[in-house]
């Protein structure tokens, strides 16, 4: 059983694979989302060669496709690219795609958690911090909250670290409110009253 899915894999990525070595331009992109909708090390592989790809249009592709990978084979790519990515936007598109990985992780609530921990290594700068942070806002998943907490304390994006933090928040406030009341505690000392004065609303309706 598992020969003939493999069987059935490369019978139907190998020819992509043939062909994108043949390709450029608008074909290649059409390749590239096609390979990543199949998943797989295969696949996987072609689309990270692309990444550095000398067609600008491509290598965007490259990454948009990647950031959208059916499964978390794609996680630790993503997160170094995020990391070393010179380009904001890039960066921002990598850390998306990680985010929205790491909060379907599998493996119970340790998994999602260690891999939105594992992230907020590489905010070494203020610029890469939020960053960070707008990506967390992304991610509609309790870690990701609880991520974003750990930067309060830093002056350099407190600011950019409430916002996010108000933003999952109200994202998570229906399915996870024990989790999003507890989290905006930390908010109602908050020196920026806008701040203060939402982050109640949103536990309050949270408890509801």
């Amino acid at each position: 059983c598992v020969r003939e899915i493999l069987e059935r894999y490369s019978a139907r990525v190998e020819p992509l694979i043939l062909a994108i070595g043949r390709a450029s331009g608008v074909p290649r992109v059409t390749l590239l989302r096609v390979l990543g909708s199949s998943g797989g090390e295969r696949a996987l592989a072609a689309v990270r060669a692309d990444l550095g790809h000398s067609d600008e249009i491509v290598r965007r592709s490259a990454l948009e496709v990647l950031a959208a990978w059916p499964d978390d084979a794609a996680a630790s790519e993503l997160l170094n690219l995020a990391g070393s990515e010179a380009d904001r936007g890039r960066a921002l598109t990598a850390l998306q795609g990680y985010f929205r990985l790491a909060s379907s992780a599998k493996g119970g609530a340790a998994a999602p958690r260690k891999l939105f921990e594992d992230a907020l290594a590489i905010g070494q700068t203020a610029e890469m911090k939020k960053i960070l942070l707008e990506g967390l806002a992304s991610a509609s998943h309790p870690a990701a909250l609880e991520a974003a907490s750990t930067l309060l304390a830093d002056r350099e994006v407190c600011s950019e670290a409430a916002n996010a933090m108000l933003r999952i928040g109200a994202a998570i406030a229906s399915t996870h409110p024990v989790a999003v009341v507890d989290a905006l505690r930390k908010l109602e000392e908050s020196p920026d009253r806008s701040i203060t004065e939402k982050a109640r609303a949103i536990a309050s309706e949270a408890a509801r």
